[in-house]
């Protein structure tokens, strides 16, 4: 049975966080209760058409990361990634932290200021 582009979405932020996520009991539900979270919130945006209403989808996706308990771990609409990239390159007035770079000492392994 094909996946709705919706349910591509919910399964790409599902499988990513699986991959990165530090905490291998996804906050106590164990990966069985994680992968249920993921069945949940496929089925729940199953007829859901991301063009006609993709705050439904991104809302089903945020309440599947919240169960994490992680306030680090969040889902960005493009236009919110775009905005925090363009500030974190420095390109938004006002942003971009202090200007300089970190670089890794390869002899040391120690982080170095340029």
């Amino acid at each position: 049975l094909a996946l709705t582009e919706s349910q591509l979405l919910v399964d790409d932020v599902w499988r990513e966080v699986t991959r990165q996520y530090v905490d291998r009991t996804f906050n106590g539900q164990g990966e069985d209760g994680w992968r249920q979270k993921r069945l949940k919130t496929v089925q729940q945006v199953s007829n859901v058409s991301p063009d006609d209403d993709r705050e439904v989808v991104y809302s089903a996706i945020r309440s599947m990361l919240e169960t994490l308990g992680d306030p680090y771990t969040r889902f960005l609409t493009p236009d919110q990634y775009a905005s925090l990239a363009s500030y974190a390159r420095g390109s938004v007035v006002g942003g971009g932290g202090i200007g300089v770079q970190l670089i890794g000492e390869p002899r040391s392994g120690k982080i170095v200021v340029v």
